[in-house]
């Protein structure tokens, strides 16, 4: 998990390095002390047409509330919003899919404090449903403690 957790953040430094901050927006940050607390993992396949029109999506979203995004390629190739893709490794596959049938794209989100992984969606999503998602996720993890 340590590794996983260091994987994380290493995106989420290259991640900030190549992104410009809008001063100008209202943002949700979703972090502590300039760390993430939070993380989405992504997996796609760039074949995949959803994932395809997700990409923008997903980048954009992650971009306005600085949230770091671990993108995964199922087929070796990259989506233009996530070029440092990286293929699973098999125990990453069996902890994500443990009946071994991934769909993409495939979101989730880590806390990265305790190290809790939750599911956000499968297929593709505009902003507004991925916002309303993650309202319902947190809320969720809130209510289960």
């Amino acid at each position: 998990m340590r590794k996983f957790v260091l994987k994380i953040l290493a995106v989420y430094v290259a991640f900030f390095m190549s992104i410009s901050v809008f001063a100008d927006e209202t943002v949700t940050v979703y972090s502590q002390n300039n760390r993430p607390r939070e993380a989405f993992i992504l997996f796609y396949m760039a074949s995949c047409p959803h994932c395809q029109r997700f990409d923008p999506v997903l980048k954009a979203y992650a971009v306005k509330h600085h949230i770091p995004v671990l993108a995964y390629t199922l087929d070796g190739r990259s989506l233009p919003s996530f070029p440092q893709s990286v293929l699973p490794s098999q125990a990453e596959m069996n902890r994500f899919f443990p009946n071994g049938h991934p769909v993409v794209p495939t979101l989730f989100l880590i806390n990265l404090d305790q190290h809790k992984i939750m599911p956000v969606l499968q297929g593709e999503a505009k902003a507004y449903q991925l916002d309303q998602r993650l309202q319902k996720v947190h809320e969720l993890d809130e209510k289960n403690g």
